[in-house]
């Protein structure tokens, strides 16, 4: 990507971000809905710092804008995510190509440009980059660490053996065998854990959907009982909803980003994509919380 294409991506994701939550907050404004007035203010509570949100308006703004940066950010990274998914995809076909040149008698750097432009990109990127490395005098370990830097281990075991294959001398045909071997049964296994892992995925969400439920229900219940019992002294004067409910709100903003972290590592192998679910479930709790003011 060109520098005047970034300097214009960067520009419109501030301006999405930024105006964005603000119109959606004018056109609620528009329909009748009161929402308050914007504040956000830090304040002590017995010796603990905790941020206080004033009225609905201001979850809507941070919720919106928190969940506009996450989903954002997260579509300036996929697109290298999607090409390494695709990549490993190509994987199989590309062993097998290529082992097949090889037992056929094709030198390997020959090799490993007949599979290129057989499997086509994005493999065939990798590959051409490789080789031309190598061509010029490269190591091939050297090229191969070069080439596979910060793709998944799957992807780096295939330029590994490539490159082991090209200093073993005669035994290169065994190297490459075991090397297909082994990756098969990695990607077998990847997609068994996939399988194993993926039912969690709707108990993790639905955990952070029943915790901010279980709070709303708190904070109404707290709220029911200062109406009921209003000249007792403990729910009258120590017992704030506004810094309870933001606490709770706060909470499960938290609680999201680890558990978005964790279920996108644990299960889908990629950071990046807790991105999509802190969106999708900010979203979420943001609504949850407003709508529990109007019921």
């Amino acid at each position: 990507m060109s520098y005047l294409k970034r300097i214009l991506m960067v520009f419109l994701i501030i301006s999405f971000t930024a105006l964005i939550p603000l119109v959606i907050l004018t056109v609620l404004t528009s329909f009748g809905l009161v929402l308050g007035e914007i504040r956000v203010e830090f304040i002590v509570s017995n010796n603990i710092p905790v941020i206080l949100l004033s009225s609905n308006a201001t979850y809507l703004l941070i919720g919106l804008t928190f969940s506009s940066v996450a989903l954002l950010i997260y579509l300036w990274l996929n697109s290298r995510l999607r090409k390494v998914e695709r990549l490993k995809s190509q994987l199989g076909d590309l062993v097998s190509v290529f082992t097949s040149q090889v037992m056929a008698g094709v030198p390997i750097l020959d090799a490993i440009k007949k599979t290129a432009e057989f499997v086509g990109p994005p493999a065939s990127e990798y590959l051409e980059t490789y080789a031309y490395l190598v061509t010029s005098g490269e190591d091939p370990l050297r090229a191969e660490a070069i080439v596979t830097r910060g793709l998944p281990k799957e992807i780096r075991l295939v330029f590994t053996s490539i490159s082991q294959a090209m200093k073993s001398g005669g035994r290169y045909l065994e190297v490459l065998s075991q090397g297909e071997k082994y990756l098969r049964q990695l990607i077998r296994l990847n997609d068994l854990r996939k399988s194993k892992l993926s039912e969690y995925k709707l108990v993790l969400i639905l955990s952070v959907i029943a915790y901010a439920f279980s709070a709303i229900v708190t904070l109404k219940l707290v709220a029911s009982i200062r109406t009921n019992v209003g000249g007792t002294p403990i729910f009258a004067g120590q017992v704030d909803i506004n810094l309870l409910k933001s606490a709770y709100y706060i909470s499960a903003i938290i609680l999201t980003c680890i558990t978005s972290i964790i279920m996108s590592k644990a299960i889908e192998g990629y950071v990046v994509k807790s991105l999509k679910y802190i969106s999708i479930l900010t979203l979420v709790l943001t609504m949850m919380f407003v709508v529990s003011e109007f019921i």
